[in-house]
């Protein structure tokens, strides 16, 4: 492999540019050419080639490092460096036992419910890579091994085109309920395999100035004796969180012991619910093992891993409804606490867009919910003349909680037809804010093909507080219409509205095979302001 980068002189005077390189890749040669540059007059800039040749045999996506240094006069000027990344990548964010490319839902698992697990993949690369993506589970436990989950197409076989990102998803029934682990391995092969999890503890009933306790169970996946340190992390101001104990000695390989997680919310001046989070993790020598998150959310919220848009817990009936005629608004609410919670619920409805205010359409106060269990109820709404697009929200609130909003996006179209040469939709940009701000808007898409194309009338503008305008999405299928094309289990085009680097929504379409379903507008799940 051949990088080439450009090297210039910082100086007000001629220099001789040396080239240093330092990398912990095994097996690997490393060249620059040429090594050193002379006699560089001040601001000139000239090219130096880089040579990556790794033995055969040698396992390539190890994440080792290649370090190139620029010096002169005995400073250093400058340097690049090159990370050995496989062509589908480990995502770049996200602690490794809460990674975002991992979506399960419901979450928590519920016995008998038809649950689904999907991997996010990306191919960074100018040509289709193939993958085996495997899904596994284990018990709420840190470096515990996980088993394969018991499931059609698992592990399964996924090509992503170029410069791509594929959804790769299995189903199965849970046998067993309440928080698991989940783990997926994909492969490839010349490449080391890489492994994600996500380990969240989201259903714990927390109360202000009361100890919270969570036994652990924390396993030893190395081939030798070792002690095992028990670190604790909180993103939750005024909480206390620790362990005990805080160090397991002598864990012999494959053996397992027991922590405590012990938690105390603030007594006064704080509400739950607000989303923060303790991670817990586990070190041996200090490498970290694995760990879990455990996060603060009200006792009655919407499932986890949900994606940010398009709630799945909010339906209608008859779908799509019809313009002046009444449609009943549902919604799953999930109690995942060991006691009976009272909640209220305020259903709003908003014109299509982003940034548009909602406006309230109907109230459902004092609702019982039985401990863990999940009920259905359902509001009368009535579309009124205008737009063929509304987007629905559902205030969750409950008594020492933030409130939590829920939202889906409703389609009064007709599906886009298979070989239909392209689609146009207008959609309307608003600033919510209250000072003028700069409003940017990037697309999205999952399991489409490069050749899909999608334009925009406008990406970026300028918008005082409150304004709106109109932007038009084009959407064109390739020559073998809209069922060409299509890569893995989800086919998606999103365009996401951004204000100061912050998503304030977007619009959405999602592909099927012969049909073409539109849910508008991509709207963020969030923790409703105090």
């Amino acid at each position: 492999d051949t990088l080439e980068f450009p090297i210039g002189n910082p100086f007000q005077h001629t220099v001789d540019i040396d080239i240093r390189v330092h990398t912990n890749c095994q097996g690997w040669t490393v060249q620059a050419d040429p090594a050193r540059l002379d006699r560089v007059r001040p601001g000139e800039v000239r090219t130096v080639r880089m040579h990556f040749t790794p033995q055969f045999g040698v396992k390539l996506g190890t994440e080792c490092t290649v370090d190139i240094e620029a010096w002169a006069d005995g400073t250093l000027i400058g340097g690049v460096r090159k990370v050995d990344r496989p062509p589908v990548p480990h995502p770049p964010h996200g602690r490794p036992y809460d990674e975002r490319e991992i979506e399960v839902r419901p979450f928590p698992l519920e016995t008998g419910v038809r649950t689904e697990i999907c991997a996010v993949l990306d191919n960074k690369a100018g040509w289709p890579q193939t993958v085996k993506v495997e899904f596994s589970m284990a018990d709420f436990t840190i470096g515990v091994p996980f088993q394969r989950i018991p499931a059609a197409a698992n592990p399964q076989t996924v090509t992503i085109p170029p410069y791509s990102t594929v959804k790769s998803c299995i189903r199965w029934t849970p046998l067993t309920p309440g928080h698991k682990c989940f783990q997926i391995r994909i492969s490839q092969q010349g490449y080391e395999d890489i492994i994600s999890q996500k380990n969240l503890d989201v259903g714990e009933h927390l109360r202000p100035g009361v100890e919270d306790q969570l036994l652990i169970t924390v396993g030893n996946p190395k081939d030798f004796t070792a002690d095992i340190q028990i670190v604790v992390h909180t993103e939750c101001p005024g909480w206390q969180a620790w362990t005990e104990p805080d160090i397991l000695r002598d864990v012999p390989p494959g053996g397992t012991r027991h922590v405590t997680l012990r938690v105390i919310p603030p007594a006064q001046g704080a509400t739950l619910g607000s989303g923060c989070y303790i991670d817990v993790e586990s070190y041996i020598n200090g490498e970290l093992i694995s760990g879990i998150r455990k996060v603060d959310l009200p006792p009655v919220h919407p499932p986890v891993g949900e994606p940010r848009y398009a709630e799945r817990e909010i339906t209608i009936q008859p779908d799509p409804p019809a313009i002046g005629q009444p449609a009943q608004i549902c919604a799953e609410l999930h109690n995942f606490a060991g006691v009976d919670q009272t909640v209220n619920l305020t259903l709003y409805a908003a014109d299509f867009g982003i940034g548009i205010p909602f406006q309230e359409v109907g109230q459902l106060p004092g609702v019982v919910i039985p401990a863990h269990t999940t009920i259905q109820r359902c509001l009368t709404w009535t579309p009124p003349p205008g737009s063929t697009h509304r987007c629905l929200q559902i205030r969750i609130q409950q008594q020492g909680y933030e409130d939590i909003i829920s939202q889906r996006n409703i389609d009064l179209e007709r599906p886009l037809e298979a070989g239909q040469e392209a689609l146009e939709r207008e959609f309307e940009v608003g600033n919510p804010g209250g000072q003028s701000k700069t409003v940017e808007l990037d697309i999205k898409k999952i399991g489409l093909a490069p050749e899909w194309g999608v334009s925009l009338a406008w990406d970026e503008a300028t918008l005082a507080a409150g304004e709106v305008r109109t932007n038009t999405i084009r959407i064109e299928p390739p020559p073998g219409g809209s069922d060409s094309g299509l890569f893995g289990s989800g086919h998606i085009v999103a365009v996401e509205a951004f204000i100061d680097d912050e998503l304030i929504g977007g619009v959405q379409f999602e592909f099927e095979a012969e049909e073409h379903k539109i849910y508008l507008p991509i709207i963020l799940k969030r923790v409703a302001p105090s």
